[in-house]
């Protein structure tokens, strides 16, 4: 997937940088030129070699790009991490250093607005964690660990929770993680000082059952909030109340 995007030197072009599963053909986090008057991509090219960078994230305002990794250890055990990484002059990735996720099939993160902490979602562990990042984007271990619990109503894709992404909301004082297996959308408060989640009251909202709510945009005036749910192909939106941190559900519709 496409999810991270670096302006360059040229006010017209941006690196855009490409998550892969390794698999196959492919090796890593690749990388194009996306010239922004035409909207035309460079070939892709390797910007690094590392197994399954299923999801990547830039950090706000600095040449920094994080991804989620899985792959064989050198003791033949499987490892998921995530790694960060220095953007190089040519677009090439160097890789500054990796820590555990801290749970199974880590499938998303996010930076804060601030640049200091890193959230993660661990979709199989069913919980997401958190991690201070030093000045230079090094990543720290986890500050923070918070295991989901419960159920829902789809016995095929609900049995067990499983949170499919964590968000910084528009303060930056409190994250939000959907959970598709909770019908869920769990609220948090972060300490961007210390890179850690506490608990908030009210402390999540709840979407329709079997939805599965997978991934949360907020409106650019911090005032609403849209979460998609995969289950059954709707779209849900809340009104945000960034006193509390509270969601209220006022509209679903079809996607």
């Amino acid at each position: 997937m496409i999810s991270a995007l670096l302006p360059i030197a040229s006010p017209a072009e941006t690196l855009a940088y490409f998550g892969t599963n390794t698999g196959g053909t492919s090796q890593g986090i690749y990388v194009s030129t996306l010239d922004e008057v035409t909207g035309a991509l460079s070939p892709p090219r390797l910007a690094a070699a590392i197994g399954n960078p299923g999801f990547l994230a830039m950090h706000p305002s600095k040449p920094l790009v994080y991804a989620v990794t899985a792959g064989q250890a050198a003791d033949g055990s499987w490892k998921e991490e995530v790694a960060a990484f220095a953007v190089q002059p040519d677009g090439r990735l160097s890789l500054l250093n990796t820590q555990p996720s801290g749970g199974n099939g880590p499938c998303h993160i996010s930076v804060d607005a601030s640049g200091r902490v890193l959230l993660l979602a661990n979709y199989n562990g069913g919980n997401v964690v958190s991690f201070a990042l030093s000045g230079d984007g090094r990543l720290g271990p986890a500050a923070s660990t918070v295991q989901h619990e419960g159920s829902s109503v789809n016995p095929q894709r609900q049995k067990a929770p499983h949170p499919h992404g964590i968000y910084p909301d528009p303060t930056q004082t409190r994250a939000y993680a959907p959970d598709l297996g909770l019908d869920q959308v769990l609220i948090y408060r972060l300490d961007a000082a210390s890179g850690r989640l506490s608990p908030n009251e009210p402390a999540h909202a709840t979407t329709e059952p079997g939805g599965g709510p997978r991934h949360m945009a907020f409106h650019p005036n911090g005032r609403y909030a849209y979460v998609n749910l995969e289950l059954t192909s709707r779209v849900a939106a809340y009104r945000l109340d960034a006193a509390t941190g509270a969601l209220e559900g006022f509209q679903v519709l079809s996607t």
